[in-house]
């Protein structure tokens, strides 16, 4: 398993636009190469702290950390490599480019083996998907999440991720990462359990992370601990744990592809109303991309119960329902993730500006924002009732079930 990816210059490697993203690496490893130049022409061998007293920190051309001054101080030239560019889960139904390599992100821990770059994949990379755990045992939060492009580290709070496949690093071969002897403990666990495959564990293990029963049964140790996960009493338990694990996976996944669906669910299930100002409706046919524009989203002043949000000065999302805050990630509802970090924002030390419309605009979406708020509230309803669905947890006693990702297979 691994960490998500920690570049400790984040203005620099994310962005919400590809091109955008690509100029700013661009010339901030050029300017990483005449910096190197200029130490080693004046230099001879500089060692790590004359070459942090010497180069040039201007925070508007560069954010230096000890890893990069290393490379600086050996002498280590690079070049802009367009292949390193792929989509991120960087927060929670908040998705942004990313620039991965080991030289300008600190720590990618094993992500390469988990999601392999390949400029030739729509995201960039490989298909997998990771479920990960974290949390912050200080505030009391544990929590659970999956995604199918790289993580950020601060997703989950430091969390980490454990995948649907390995890949060979010097081949790229695919493997499970669920073991034969994985497989072969659950299908002796049950009379008929013949059927189970790896895929069924998987899910079943995000059923299992949902379930509110076992969030409170194992309360302290999830505070302090990687997740165990337990072996249910019933075969028929196994299976609806698996399919709901499916059934969330499927929502949580697929947000994007889905959302014409989810809007509709919003609109037409949930009463949830998009009111849009009669007189600039012409300039939805002009200017798509001003009149879907997001600067920053928020609460209506006038809305206590949290259920409007103006969305831009054109358009206002009503009717949402209290339910709707109720699903949480990282200790913060799912849709407040999207208000917070879908907004233009100026990154003070690098003067980088992030605009969250490049992501949809770039795809021929302009609409994407507002088809994400609406989606994420679905979402949101749909997660709350599949995890109240899920049957009590009754579990086997003094079961360890090997070959599952470490400490996931260990059983509390």
């Amino acid at each position: 398993y691994s960490c998500g990816v920690k570049t400790h210059r984040d203005a620099w490697c994310y962005h919400p636009s590809r091109s955008q993203l690509l100029q700013n690496m661009e010339r901030m490893i050029r300017f990483y190469n005449h910096e190197v130049n200029r130490l080693h022409k004046d230099l001879e061998e500089p060692s790590l702290a004359q070459t942090k007293k010497y180069v040039d920190r201007n925070s508007k051309q560069i954010k230096w950390s000890d890893h990069v001054y290393k490379s600086a101080s050996g002498g280590d030239r690079f070049h802009l490599n367009q292949q390193s560019i792929a989509i991120s889960s960087y927060r929670p139904f908040v998705k942004q480019w990313v620039y991965m390599d080991r030289v300008f992100c600190d720590v990618v821990g094993h992500i390469p083996q988990v999601f392999p770059l390949d400029p030739s994949a729509p995201g960039g990379t490989r298909e997998n998907t990771v479920i990960g755990i974290g949390g912050r045992p200080d505030f009391g939060i544990w929590t659970t999440f999956i995604t199918d492009c790289v993580p950020c580290i601060d997703i989950l709070y430091g969390g980490q991720f454990f995948p649907r496949y390995l890949y060979d690093p010097k081949t790229l071969e695919r493997r499970e990462a669920i073991t034969d002897q994985a497989l072969a403990h659950f299908r002796d666990s049950y009379s008929g359990g013949r059927s189970i495959t790896k895929q069924q564990i998987f899910f079943y293990i995000y059923g299992i992370l949902n379930s509110g029963d076992y969030r409170r049964r194992f309360d302290a140790n999830l505070k302090k601990e990687l997740a165990r996960i337990p072996v249910v009493t019933s075969f028929a338990d196994f299976k609806v744990f698996s399919q709901a694990g499916k059934a969330l996976a499927d929502l949580h996944l697929d947000y994007e592809k889905d959302a014409s669906a989810l809007r509709s669910y919003a609109c037409n299930e949930l009463g949830v109303k998009v009111v849009e100002k009669e007189k600039f409706r012409e300039k939805k046919a002009s200017d798509p991309e001003s009149y879907w524009r997001v600067t920053k989203m928020k609460w209506s002043d006038r809305d206590k119960e949290l259920s409007q949000i103006v969305y831009n000065p054109f358009i206002t999302i009503e009717n949402i329902p209290s339910e709707v805050m109720a699903y949480e990630v990282s200790g913060r509802p799912a849709l407040q993730w999207v208000v917070d970090y879908q907004k233009v924002k100026v990154d003070k030390a690098s003067g980088i500006t992030k605009d969250p419309n490049a992501y949809g605009n770039e795809q021929g979406h302009p609409e994407y924002l507002l088809d994400l708020v609406l989606a994420v509230i679905a979402v949101s309803v749909k997660t709350q009732r599949l995890i109240r669905a899920l049957p009590k947890l009754t579990i086997k006693s003094h079961t360890h079930v090997a070959g599952l990702p470490r400490d996931l297979s260990r059983v509390s």
